[in-house]
């Protein structure tokens, strides 16, 4: 066997020119209409998610249907009140979404949220249906609902979705799955008493300030005085200084972060004595923009606005 050639006998490799040096490009998007195919599609998706039903007429009176149907629809059911049945007492807030207002019906305070849009409210606000169905399935449930601790992966969130349904808690997918998550009680939420419009000559009579107009950006949003607008009737939280149930508070962050809910805007404003106010802060798994990245578990006392309460 010969022996290898010595390094002065190889033959050098010829110097590196330009040519190799040239990033390989990949091709270019398809387009249609002076459009790239991949934003026309995210485009068209957002906007078929927009226009898909999800206000119920039925009135909002006793618990939801919990079926697998009903849970991936969770729509929003009707308010049994109606406007003429609300005395205004004052306004607690206006912004880009909207004008809030303090009703009494009956001499119970409520929350009156109406939205800035001469349309449905964005399906973001149907992530309290979606909670709802859930507090009513721990509810019917006789025994503990277990979940999958992890939440890895938008199917992840969407199976534990599921564990609520009636079928699902016919025939469970993970009471046998170790270290799985054992749902019990519910926890303390803001409720919620459904959809109502709401003609703003009402909204705006008997010498309460106008018609709010917002702008953030470029976008500009007007209410005007003779429009009709939807409207979410709350459960009213009163401002104070009450102690805060910081053990309550954590059950609502594990069992959000358990069925996927993202809370898009974690600011002080959001929260009175630790429960979230604006429920249009959720966003859940169902909803186009949704992201396993972005999704998080907190830990209620690494937040220093919601432990001062404490």
């Amino acid at each position: 066997m010969s022996d290898p050639a010595s390094c002065s006998e190889r033959q050098a490799s010829p110097p590196i020119s330009g040519t190799y040096l040239k990033l390989r490009r990949s091709p270019s998007p398809p387009v249609v209409n002076g459009v790239p195919l991949h934003v026309q599609r995210a485009y068209d998706q957002f906007f078929a998610q927009k226009s898909l039903p999800f206000r119920d007429d039925e009135p909002l009176i006793g618990d939801p249907d919990c079926s697998w149907k009903s849970v991936q629809k969770h729509m929003l059911r009707a308010c049994p009140f109606k406007l003429e049945d609300m005395i205004f007492e004052e306004r607690l807030g206006d912004g880009i979404d909207g004008v809030v207002f303090k009703v009494s019906i009956d001499g119970t305070p409520y929350a009156l949220k109406v939205g800035s849009a001469p349309t449905m409210p964005s399906k973001k606000n149907a992530g309290t249906a979606l909670l709802q169905m859930i507090g009513a399935s721990i509810a019917q449930s006789e025994g503990p609902i277990y979940l999958k601790p992890e939440i890895e992966s938008r199917k992840d969130a969407l199976y534990n979705t599921q564990a609520f349904c009636n079928e699902a808690r016919q025939k469970p997918r993970f009471n046998k799955l170790p270290g799985a998550v054992p749902i019990t009680s519910f926890p303390r939420f803001r409720k919620r008493f459904g959809w109502l419009k709401a003609n703003s000559t009402r909204l705006f009579e008997d010498g309460r300030m106008g018609p709010p107009c917002a702008r953030v950006g470029r976008d500009r949003r007007a209410m005007t005085k003779d429009g009709e607008y939807y409207a979410i009737l709350y459960e009213y939280i009163s401002p104070g200084e009450q102690h805060v149930d910081m053990e309550g508070l954590q059950a609502q962050m594990d069992l959000l972060y358990l069925v996927g809910f993202d809370i898009c805007d974690l600011k002080p404003e959001n929260w009175i004595r630790g429960i979230l106010i604006d429920m249009a802060a959720l966003e859940s798994p169902w909803e186009m923009h949704w992201s396993h990245r972005a999704h998080k578990h907190y830990d209620v006392n690494r937040i220093s606005f919601l432990s001062q309460g404490v």
